[in-house]
């Protein structure tokens, strides 16, 4: 995996964060990282966040969804994953948004989810580096 294959928690349990950890890091390589502020989920590139809503204000929770329909809905480059019930917009009722559940089927759609996201990520940085090559080449 490349260093744009990045998971991010948030407020989780260390059940949760084991769990995480367990399923989704050690067998796919992600590389996990834990946001310290609501703001880091918004600043840093990743293709999952695993968050506890209920640790987010109500705002908050808007702000991210807002976010996601804004700038991931698109290309579903972007896996939330909510560790408990939360209303999930209509207008977002498709993307990869899921609600916590170890059922394998549910852990699988996820796997699949974040290894379709790190594809495209992986995708985005094979551009960059050739657009980079090229811009060396015309000087």
């Amino acid at each position: 995996m490349n260093l744009w294959s990045n998971i991010y928690t948030y407020r989780l349990t260390p059940e949760e964060m084991e769990w995480v950890c367990r399923t989704f890091v050690t067998d796919f390589g992600f590389h996990l990282y834990e946001a310290e502020e609501f703001s880091d989920l918004l600043a840093f590139p990743a293709i999952g966040l695993f968050v506890q809503p209920h640790a987010m204000d109500a705002d908050e929770r808007e702000i991210l969804l807002n976010f996601y329909h804004e700038a991931y809905a698109e290309d579903r480059s972007l896996v939330i994953v909510f560790m408990d019930e939360v209303e999930i917009p209509h207008v977002l009722a498709d993307a990869p948004l899921f609600i916590y559940d170890e059922h394998p089927k549910r852990t699988a759609q996820v796997c699949e989810a974040l290894a379709f996201c790190a594809d495209i990520r992986d995708c985005e940085r094979r551009e960059a580096q050739a657009t980079m090559v090229d811009f060396d080449e015309e000087e």
